[in-house]
């Protein structure tokens, strides 16, 4: 089954200010550049440890052992060239990611890859991204960190344990990139090969490389598999938390169902008010569609809209401000959550409102992020997603499952 690509305009929350996927906002971008990305729109995900208390989540799939052992300066063959202070690199956790040329929205983030490859204690990482023009083959560092690079390589160092704000950047000056393999299926191989490879600093004053602080790769393997960006054809994890009246609801819940997670942001996002709003109505659209169709919702409310998670008085005020009957789950296991589930595609960048649509075996078709106010769900609008969305996913779940039946409720107990 495909997923489908929509060209619309969405919008996200950032941590600050809230923008619209589709506004211009291109600067020119320094030659060699510090974190190269294929990145074509704006990056308005809202990171889910925006919030700065307890609430907000950690980045567990980091290990936290002691680091490579790369930080041993090495004297440099030719005193006149570059002086490797660095050499090799030790993978440990490994995050790579596509998303595919026909996509459920984002059309920004459509037929891109990425690959971040984080050191045992986190505090480096090596980062390769492009699109799925890129080939297997051998590329000139040189090139690869340029305006437009495709493939796109550098070296990240000095950073937190989550392998974030990173003090340093390396970019390559030469040697080469060898992609081995490169598959872009639900766990396809991607392999890369450095030979004579040396990345310089960039000094940040001038933005230029300063070759005589070096991260020198030669013969260093990597390998790893693809996911797909949201979870896309994978069963959805199993997860618990207590809902707007105080009942446990799981995940298990949606079981034989057409469902959908509403990841959601409080009253400060104000495109997550219009998605949770218009909700309710898009369920019972969603569900008159067809006879066959059984569709059901849960939304997962990350924070109270102040700076801490939701409690059960936050998502009992949330759902009736917004008219919302079916499940809102809440309590600080849910942005934890989101973080050790979606934190995996955290630098393709995450932003709130997102839906998942998990079909009734319990697998994940579909991920979108943002909403549109004027569009709403009403996909005759062009809206990023509505009923009809929900019509062909359900379509091609009843292809390959002929057999599956909505289930009949039993008779209430009089």
């Amino acid at each position: 089954m495909k997923a489908l690509l929509l060209p619309v305009q969405i919008g996200f929350c950032t941590m600050a200010l809230c923008l619209l996927i589709g506004c211009s906002s291109e600067t020119p971008q320094p030659t060699p550049q510090a974190d190269v990305s294929t990145d074509t729109g704006t990056d308005t995900s809202m990171p889910a440890d925006a919030n700065t208390d307890s609430a907000a989540p950690t980045d567990t799939t980091l290990p936290t052992d002691s680091g490579p052992a790369t930080d041993t300066a090495v004297p440099p063959a030719d005193t006149a060239g570059p002086t490797c202070t660095k050499t090799g690199f030790e993978a440990g956790d490994q995050r790579a990611a596509f998303v595919p040329d026909e996509w459920l929205g984002n059309i920004d983030k459509a037929g891109q890859w990425s690959w971040m490859i984080v050191s045992p204690n986190g505090e480096s990482y090596i980062k390769v991204s492009g699109t799925t023009s890129t080939k297997v083959g051998t590329y000139e560092l040189s090139t690869t960190g340029s305006e437009g690079c495709d493939p796109c390589v550098s070296i990240h160092a000095s950073c937190t344990e989550l392998a974030d704000d990173c003090a340093e950047a390396f970019v390559g000056t030469s040697g080469s990139l060898e992609i081995t393999s490169l598959d872009f299926a639900l766990d396809g191989a991607v392999g890369i090969t450095f030979n004579g490879a040396i990345f310089s600093l960039l000094d940040k004053d001038s933005n230029q490389a300063d070759e005589t602080s070096s991260w020198c790769l030669d013969g260093d393997s990597l390998e790893s598999t693809f996911s797909i960006f949201g979870g896309v054809g994978e069963q959805l994890p199993e997860f618990s938390a207590l809902d707007q009246n105080g009942n446990e609801v799981s995940f298990e819940s949606l079981n034989g169902t057409m469902g959908v997670l509403l990841w959601n942001f409080n009253e400060w996002c104000p495109y997550c008010v219009w998605a949770s709003k218009a909700s309710e109505a898009f369920l019972q659209e969603a569900n008159a569609e067809d006879d066959r169709y059984d569709v059901s919702f849960i939304q997962l409310l990350m924070d109270d809209g102040i700076d801490a998670h939701a409690e059960q008085d936050d998502a009992a005020a949330w759902a009736e401000k917004h008219g919302v009957t079916y499940p809102v789950l809440h309590g600080k296991v849910v942005p934890d959550f989101w973080d050790s589930y979606m934190g995996q595609w955290k630098h393709m960048g995450l932003g709130l409102p997102a839906f998942s649509v998990v079909d009734a075996s319990g697998k994940d078709n579909a991920f979108l992020m943002g909403f549109d106010k004027d569009k709403g769900f009403d996909k005759a609008k062009e809206a990023g997603f509505g009923s009809s969305d929900i019509k062909t996913l359900f379509e091609g779940f009843l292809e390959e499952n002929p057999e599956w039946v909505k289930a009949t409720p039993e008779p209430e107990t009089p």
